[in-house]
């Protein structure tokens, strides 16, 4: 066996060791629940003074975004007027 394929065995087996520990260590670490926690910030809320149906009134209540833009596009209705908040996790 050549110096070369020794080398690529080991980095080969290094990457794969590395990409099965690493979801594990993310975990046992608590990383992906705060990442999410983090992440979900930005919220809708109705304009004082507009009618709203009770399903869109439910949907801003409970619905939690990354970003504006996937606030606006969750609406799925573009002539509904809404405002969007950042909240604190």
């Amino acid at each position: 066996m050549k110096r070369r394929n020794i080398i690529t065995l080991i980095g080969a087996s290094t990457a794969a060791l590395t990409v099965a520990t690493l979801p594990g260590l993310r975990q046992f670490c608590g990383g992906k629940a705060l990442s999410n926690s983090r992440k979900r910030n930005i919220k809708i809320s109705p304009i004082p003074g507009v009618s709203y149906t009770p399903t869109a009134l439910a949907f801003m209540e409970r619905a939690r975004f990354e970003n504006p833009r996937q606030a606006i596009y969750g609406m799925k209705d573009p002539s509904v007027r809404f405002i969007i908040e950042y909240v604190h996790a």
